[in-house]
């Protein structure tokens, strides 16, 4: 995650400003045949501490061009964070109006059919229906069932789109 790394960042550049310290040992063995003993040892440990005082101000220049960075990343990250929010929110709420809207043409077909089973029945009966009217309570009821279908498809879209917002438009969980 590019943040993450950011903060790493400023890290190694606070680093560049603190002191650091080494320390080396040596041990070696020599043979000397001229001296009074045989072999001499000699063991050698030095401590090394160093202290960055001045270099043009490039450790403090770099520090704080860390910092910055870490700042818009962090900013940058909230911001994708809030997006993120926002588009389920407004996901979820199409979701729920569109299956309120397949609700309503439900009943809108319903109501047609029940409409046009009754002029049906006025028209084959000869209680003053018109054929005009029979092709209109048909035409109603057709309108309403492509009403139907189109609220179907986009509830089924809207499903998808929120599947999407939430991260789960995936094969595995629509298990294909």
């Amino acid at each position: 995650m590019e943040y993450e790394q950011s903060k790493k960042d400023v890290t190694i550049a606070r680093s560049d400003l603190s002191p650091s310290a080494t320390i080396t040992f040596e041990s070696s063995k020599t043979d000397d045949i001229s001296s009074t003993y045989d072999e001499q040892d000699k063991e050698t440990m030095t401590a090394k501490v160093t202290f960055p005082l001045f270099k043009g101000g490039k450790n403090t220049a770099n520090l704080s061009k860390n910092k910055n960075l870490n700042i818009r990343k962090k900013l940058l990250y909230e911001n994708e964070i809030k997006n993120n929010n926002s588009n389920v929110a407004s996901a979820w709420s199409k979701l729920q109006s569109s299956k309120s809207f397949l609700e309503s043409v439900k009943l809108q077909v319903k109501a047609a059919e029940i409409a046009n089973e009754g002029i049906t029945v006025e028209y084959e009966t000869g209680l003053g229906r018109t054929t005009l009217d029979l092709i209109q309570s048909n035409s109603l009821l057709l309108d309403a069932r492509t009403s139907l279908a189109d609220a179907e498809k986009d509830y089924l879209l809207t499903q998808f789109e929120f599947l999407q917002s939430i991260g789960l438009l995936t094969s595995e969980h629509l298990k294909l």
